[in-house]
């Protein structure tokens, strides 16, 4: 019913993958995983995407219309949503608990979506994708995410800034489906995160760090690093990058 939800044991490789921290070894083992899949297939999807492999995130071209992210939208206020980082409860939109702070869709449901097929197809989408992971991208995951307003601020998971692990090498593209203004929900990213060897150890690791001690790490060790703040009119923002370190999603 949830997404993530483990089907099956973890795998050797999947476990080394996890835990594999050193950005180099991260890299190495990317380039030979590309290489093997170019070598069985041979596809054309050079797409220039130089802003994405030097500053990691890269704001792109709407691969959707105000029109079809007002449907999508709508669509989903209709929909249960679930607590799944809390106890799993479903819940309407118009009507959510307030110790709730994130919340998700059924993976039904979000295959369901209108125009959802139609985005996660899109041709230029999969050539972006795949130019910058240097082979064919496949898909992994489609997720619809709501941050709720919280009277305290107290944030939880991807609301602190993270490394996520999805692979050695892996894309996301998202796209905010309703306006969104700084301090109101909007993602953070640290430019370059993503190939600076220098970060410190405890950056490196899956763990979920709050804003205030993540910037005490990075200045003790005194990196310069730039944040990038995606937000303001939503609708006109779509966004593809890398994640595999410094970003968070801020409370709504």
């Amino acid at each position: 019913m949830f997404e993530n939800w483990i089907l099956k044991p973890p795998t050797p490789q999947w476990n080394k993958q996890r835990t594999t921290l050193d950005l180099h070894e991260r890299q190495k083992e990317s380039s030979l995983i590309s290489k093997e899949i170019n070598f069985k297939n041979q596809i054309d999807f050079d797409i220039k995407c130089d802003e994405l492999k030097e500053n990691g995130i890269m704001q792109v071209e709407n691969f959707i219309s105000k029109k079809q992210a007002k449907e999508m939208y709508n669509y989903f206020m209709t929909k249960k949503c679930y607590d799944f980082y809390g106890i799993h409860q479903s819940f309407n939109l118009d009507n959510v608990p307030n110790h709730v702070k994130l919340g998700r869709h059924t993976i039904k449901d979000n295959l369901l979506c209108p125009n959802m097929i139609d985005l996660i197809t899109n041709e230029k989408l999969t050539k972006t994708a795949s130019s910058y992971l240097g082979c064919p991208a496949t898909l992994s995951l489609v997720l619809p995410m709501w941050s709720f307003p919280q009277v305290t601020e107290n944030p939880i998971n991807m609301q602190l800034y993270h490394r996520d692990a999805d692979d050695y090498k892996f894309v996301k593209f998202f796209i905010l489906l309703n306006d969104v203004e700084i301090g109101e929900g909007e993602q953070i990213y640290i430019k370059g995160s993503h190939i600076k060897d220098d970060l410190p150890k405890t950056c490196t690791r899956l763990l979920d760090t709050p804003a205030n001690k993540f910037m005490s790490i990075l200045n003790r060790n005194k990196l310069k690093l730039y944040l990038e703040s995606l937000a303001l009119v939503g609708l006109q923002i779509h966004t593809v990058f890398i994640g595999e370190l410094c970003q968070k999603e801020k409370i709504g």
